[in-house]
């Protein structure tokens, strides 16, 4: 069964599919390996984050659900999921069907057409698992990659064109998520591998009225996590869709299309600092609208820093968030170093003070929205 949720209350909804493959059937530790003719399929091994990775954002999306923070309500999820023998156990009592190029075709198939029963609903497309990128063509690979030793891509599916393949679909809003590596070999380079698309383009269709379509990373580049761990594009695509990229409007923050298209390598260089310059996901991106509403305020980074150097060491520091009275402080230190902490959005009056009068004490306002705030206060 794929359908682990739907919600028949009449209105447009919003449709998820989600598909993590870390088990590799065919592939070396898989449940049936077979000596494999290409590099390509050789040098692949199993994965232990997707379907955590996958558990992870359907425990979100469902609980926004239930919070009524979506601003189209959830209507329906299917989930295929191909666990790797190695693998953290995920979803407790499901029977979910595997993720192997048929199934996808089929669940693919289905979810579209819900989509395509009304021009509001969203649909919502996320892929964790292995890929590669060849002539600008993003190949996702499904648990029966490599089957056949002679074709393994026989076992995959073209991303590239299948979405251009689903701007068929009457959905005027299309989410798209791809936490998949982009490389390249060199076997690749010298053989004509090919992989269809689930849903062949047509060169009359326009594009939807609002799209966000993006990969974890840039071309010819690893996506990354750690072994039965969240990866770190979906750890942090759960914390935009949380608020980590909302922009205050009206009565509350709002999380739109524009905010994860805009932010999301900036929320990922905070959540994963080490990787920061090796972790850039490319976005394809139109109008914005916006798909979340959040009543509290969310939280961001704020960062703060004096000038000169020595004044930073010797003030002490507070900050007080004019919206929420909470308070922030930071006696003097020795080393000159940034003062980071996590804040709850808003106006914050921010204050050094300087007990010794080595310097004038001072005071400035700043807003603050996530998913950070940087500032250097120069103090005479």
């Amino acid at each position: 069964m794929s359908l682990i949720f739907e919600n028949k209350t009449e209105g447009p909804k919003m449709h998820v599919l989600l598909i993590g493959v870390g088990g590799y059937r065919y592939l070396k530790e898989g449940m049936e390996p077979i000596d494999q003719e290409f590099d390509v399929a050789k040098d692949l091994e199993q994965l232990t984050s997707p379907p955590v990775s996958v558990e992870a954002l359907y425990k979100c999306i469902k609980e926004l659900h239930d919070a009524e923070r979506w601003i189209v309500p959830l209507g329906s999820v299917q989930i295929l999921l191909s666990k790797a023998p190695q693998g953290k156990e995920v979803f407790p009592g499901e029977d979910l069907i595997p993720a192997t190029i048929e199934n996808i075709q089929n669940e693919y198939e289905k979810w579209k057409k819900r989509c395509d029963e009304d021009s509001d609903n969203v649909a919502f497309f996320f892929f964790c698992g292995h890929g590669y990128e060849k002539d600008s063509l993003h190949l996702l690979l499904a648990e029966d990659f490599a089957k056949s030793s002679l074709n393994p891509f026989s076992g995959a599916f073209c991303f590239t064109e299948t979405r251009v393949g689903f701007q068929s679909c009457r959905a005027k809003t299309q989410l798209f998520f791809i936490d998949s590596c982009r490389g390249l070999t060199n076997d690749m380079l010298l053989n004509r591998f090919m992989a269809n698309p689930l849903d062949p383009p047509s060169h009359t269709q326009t594009n939807c009225l609002y799209d966000l379509t993006q990969q974890s990373v840039a071309r010819n580049k690893n996506a990354q996590g750690r072994m039965n761990s969240i990866s770190h594009y979906t750890n942090s695509l759960i914390k935009a869709l949380h608020g980590g990229i909302s922009k205050k409007k009206d009565d509350g923050w709002v999380v739109s299309t524009s905010g994860i298209c805009g932010e999301m390598n900036t929320l990922m260089g905070i959540m994963n600092p080490g990787n920061a310059g090796i972790e850039k996901c490319s976005t394809s991106y139109s109008d914005s609208i916006d798909l979340l509403h959040h009543p509290e305020a969310p939280q961001a980074e704020i960062n703060i820093m004096c000038c000169p150097d020595e004044a930073h060491s010797a003030a002490g520091l507070h900050c007080s968030n004019l919206d929420t009275a909470d308070e922030y402080r930071r006696e003097p230190e020795p080393q000159p170093q940034p003062w980071i902490f996590q804040g709850s959005a808003g106006m914050y009056r921010i204050s050094a003070e300087f007990n010794d009068n080595s310097f004038s004490n001072h005071v400035e306002y700043y807003p603050v929205e996530p998913p950070f705030m940087k500032t250097k206060i120069y103090i005479k």
